[in-house]
């Protein structure tokens, strides 16, 4: 199949994050290899989309939180990110001495997708007797991180997002979790009617590509 001259419209379904990690490389691919193709991403809303798979309107869905896939669809492990807590430089609790007790001290800011405030971080504190404040939860896994600067509230989130905003902002500071959790492991699923589509097997490639090239940059940076 000739990419090059290929018309077509693919549909992803991520969210802001995976969106900020894979566009602006894998845009630059396709109009390199094939510039007669679109793509648009719709966001996941916290669950997979199995509606938008089975009919049609979802190409690839990429995210770490798809549980009990039908087991018709194929699904592919990208990559997985550790957790990691972003603080401001001036924090007062946890800037000095990054201890549970301090981290408990401290305000909480969480990205919910389903509006649910209790996540992993609380089911873990939850284990052990504890608890934290959370005072906002938002959609967005970009916008709570400038919730927390200038402040001494928390964001626990993936690696790639602090070092991202680390790098971004100097006001940033990123640090090991206090908790002991699990990493995030990040995969796509796609319907068996695109299995053998040469056009999204290419862009299925790039993904993991693009991915495992920010998996070695997190690997890097310094916690």
């Amino acid at each position: 199949d000739d990419l090059a001259s290929r018309t077509d419209t693919v549909q992803l379904y991520s969210t802001d994050f995976m969106e900020l990690m894979l566009l602006p490389r894998l845009v630059r691919r396709v109009q390199e290899v094939a510039p007669h193709v679109r793509i648009v991403v719709r966001n996941t809303t916290g669950e997979l989309p199995a509606k938008a798979l089975e009919n049609g309107d979802c190409d690839i869905a990429i995210a770490g939180f798809f549980d009990n896939l039908p087991s018709h669809l194929y699904r592919q492990a990208l990559s997985q990110f550790s957790f990691v807590v972003l603080s401001d430089r001036q924090n007062q609790y946890w800037g000095h001495n990054r201890t549970l007790t301090n981290f408990l001290r401290c305000k909480h800011v969480v990205t919910t997708l389903t509006g649910d405030l209790s996540g992993i971080i609380d089911k873990a504190l939850e284990k052990q007797g504890l608890r934290r404040e959370v005072i906002i939860g938002a959609s967005s896994f970009l916008t709570l991180p400038y919730v927390v600067k200038g402040s001494d509230m928390l964001l626990t989130c993936l690696k790639p997002i602090a070092v991202h905003m680390c790098a971004a902002e100097p006001a940033f500071d990123m640090h090991a979790s206090p908790l002991d959790i699990a990493p995030a492991r990040i995969e796509q699923v796609w319907h068996p009617r695109t299995q053998e589509d040469p056009l999204r097997q290419w862009l299925r490639g790039e993904i993991k590509h693009i991915l495992a090239e920010h998996a070695q940059t997190c690997a890097r940076a310094t916690e």
